[in-house]
């Protein structure tokens, strides 16, 4: 997966450098490159978007097929899916409710089963990047996913700054939550004003924008595997062999 990843983000910075240059002197050019602009900021953003959607699911496949039960989830996740059941947990402690033990134990029989993948998917699946979004479902998807909900955050991402003269002369350093929630925000704005400038934060160039985005790919990759041992390119293999035998 990581590899197609980069193959297309050099497909992307190899559009930026070659093919927008070609347009100067076209009629409309000016146009054009920003449509052009606009589309490739988008598909740098889009991928990276696709890569959480394809994080997730495999997530959610590896989980279904290990068995996920209540005490497994993480704190916020465990919290949602609980209050699914708020009904019948009160129901426990009702007045009216004749046969308080049977209506215990049903609850308590449904705590230690498996995790059906609907009631899984219903609190963990893929949202659209946006401030509030990751400030606060993605921090509780990272900790469940990543068992780090700060990850982003942590994440450093470091920039060098040249001199007029080609030296180097600084670092500048961000993280990844400040850049995706910069990012975020840029793409709606600029786009939707056909702006052909387009800075996010410190990251001036895109093929800077480009590297960070794919750094923030590999780092969460690396931790996904770390903290569930799960394997993104899995569930493809799978699907792949359970065509073969469904022919």
């Amino acid at each position: 997966m990581l590899y197609e990843i980069n193959e297309k983000y050099q497909s992307y910075k190899d559009i930026y450098n070659k093919i927008l240059p070609s347009l100067d002197g076209e009629i409309n050019s000016e146009l054009a490159k920003n449509l052009l602009k606009n589309s490739l900021y988008l598909s740098v953003f889009t991928t990276f978007e696709n890569f959480l959607k394809d994080l997730i699911d495999n997530y959610i496949y590896n989980k279904e097929k290990v068995g996920v039960k209540f005490t497994d989830l993480s704190e916020r996740i465990a919290h949602l899916i609980f209050s699914d059941n708020e009904s019948q947990i009160k129901f426990i402690f009702e007045d009216k409710n004749k046969d308080k033990n049977k209506s215990f134990d049903a609850f308590f029989k449904l705590l230690k089963e498996n995790i059906n993948k609907k009631t899984l998917e219903r609190h963990i699946h893929f949202e659209f990047l946006h401030k509030d979004k990751l400030n606060g479902y993605y921090k509780d998807l990272f900790q469940e996913i990543l068992g780090d909900s700060e990850f982003l955050s942590n994440l450093e991402l470091t920039q060098n700054i040249d001199n007029f003269d080609g030296s180097l002369s600084r670092k500048i350093e961000s993280d990844a939550a400040t850049f995706l929630h910069e990012y975020t925000d840029k793409i709606r704005n600029n786009i939707a004003h056909v702006n052909e400038k387009f800075k996010v934060g410190e990251y001036s160039s895109f093929e800077d924008i480009v590297d960070a985005f794919y750094y923030i790919i590999v780092a969460i990759n690396k931790k996904y595997k770390t903290n569930t041992g799960f394997d993104l390119e899995e569930k493809v293999k799978v699907n792949i062999l359970d065509n073969v035998w469904n022919e």
